[in-house]
């Protein structure tokens, strides 16, 4: 940004009238916290929020093989005690958290690892959403 206000990307003067504020604070975060709180994980089963390419198996995988990897290389340094803490931000539909934990709990079935040895903390933006992943977890244990 130079000193005239303008940033590389974008000029703020383009959009007159509009002040430029934090983006929690804008129309546009008060919009899409309403959207999300009265759709819940139907944002994400209809389509309309497109999650594929951050929710997919490949990525979950690849994740859980790098956190599992670090876990096993904090072992070789010395016995871990305290657990390596995943946190998911923004969950949204639990697709992510499905696969990566899928992974990660067949890498510890197939090593000396312990399950225990991990704990994953999965926050969302609405309790509809997380509700709906309780539920789902719920059903498929």
């Amino acid at each position: 940004m130079d000193e005239t206000g303008k940033h590389e990307y974008f000029d703020p003067h383009e959009f007159p009238g509009r002040a430029w504020e934090v983006f929690s604070r804008s129309p546009l975060w008060a919009l899409q916290e309403r959207y999300f709180a009265e759709s819940g994980i139907e944002a994400w089963r209809q389509g309309a929020v497109p999650h594929y390419i951050t929710s997919n198996p490949t990525l979950a995988n690849s994740y859980a093989e790098i956190i599992f990897a670090a876990r096993r290389d904090q072992e070789r340094l010395g016995p871990g005690k305290e657990p390596v803490y995943v946190c998911e931000l923004g969950a949204g539909s639990g697709r992510f958290a499905f696969h990566f934990l899928k992974r990660l709990t067949r890498l510890c079935e197939q090593s000396s690892v312990a399950p225990g040895a991990f704990r994953y903390v999965l926050a969302c933006w609405t309790s509809r959403c997380l509700t709906s992943i309780n539920q789902m977890n719920s059903t498929c244990n």
